[in-house]
């Protein structure tokens, strides 16, 4: 019953997650395709239905992640966006992520007080320091100054050379240091589950802290990843590089997103050996 419960609300996180997206691409009328919750792998069935809205939902048997696929011509409709709007269409995800642990923790408090079990004072310091730390990102994304950054391509080639180099070493680092060991799959997180759901404030704990884990690795600047997307607009809309570098950054970063990939499902296949 814990396991099912706290399934639910990490997928629900995940869920608003896409929602983030697809609203923000609403907003700067962006159309969708369609959404959907975890990944279309070969042939598998997958459970359909359309929002309210008329937009197509999907639910596939490879649960991990969900995605928002536009419309076929609304790659030229983005290119028409400013920096500052591509970022908050790709920023929309881990906002909402951050926003869903907040919810979860807020309910909690409130149970809280209505038990006796909280000092009002000290729930009045955590409000103080959720609406700050929202405040912030919200102001983060909308007001940062226009950088001024010379045009060059020894700047291109550096760049990408330093990034390549880097993901190197943190691939590297991922196979001969002991984080390796913290990262896994869904059999790792239902192992998790099952150590400390106990109960269901439990739970409820462990599905915030598991959107706020996704909010964060959704920062990483790896392709497809948010923070990924977030470094390709960068590139495109403030340094204004070629398709060719574009290319050339998503394939990195993409590499190294699937190294983390291998490590998860190396680490749930041995988790069931």
């Amino acid at each position: 019953m814990l396991i099912t419960l706290t399934i639910i609300l990490i997928l629900l996180s995940i869920v608003a997650h896409e929602f983030g997206h697809a609203i923000a691409m609403r907003r700067y009328n962006i159309p969708i395709k369609e959404m959907g919750l975890g990944f279309p792998v070969w042939k598998l069935p997958y459970l359909s239905f359309r929002l309210s809205n008329g937009t197509p939902f999907k639910i596939h048997l490879f649960i991990l992640g969900g995605y928002v696929k536009p419309e076929d011509d609304a790659e030229e409709k983005m290119e028409t966006l400013g920096f500052k709007q591509e970022v908050s269409i790709h920023a929309a995800g881990i906002y909402m992520n951050i926003l869903f642990y907040y919810c979860i923790v807020f309910m909690l408090k409130i149970i809280d007080i209505c038990q006796g079990k909280i000092d009002m004072r000290a729930f009045g310091f955590f409000a103080w320091i959720a609406i700050m730390l929202t405040a912030g990102i919200i102001l983060y994304f909308s007001g940062r100054k226009k950088a001024v950054l010379p045009k060059n391509t020894f700047r291109e080639y550096f760049l990408l050379s330093i990034g390549l180099i880097a993901f190197a070493f943190l691939i590297y680092g991922m196979y001969k240091m002991p984080i390796r060991d913290a990262v896994g799959g869904p059999v790792s997180i239902i192992k998790e589950i099952k150590q400390y759901a106990l109960s269901i404030r439990q739970s409820f704990i462990f599905a915030g802290f598991i959107s706020l884990n996704l909010a964060f690795i959704n920062l990483l600047p790896c392709y497809p990843l948010d923070g990924g997307n977030i470094l390709i607009s960068f590139l495109k809309k403030k340094w204004k590089v070629g398709k060719r570098y574009v290319a050339i950054s998503r394939t990195a970063t993409g590499l190294f997103f699937l190294s983390l990939i291998i490590i998860a499902l190396s680490n749930d296949i041995a988790t069931l050996l």
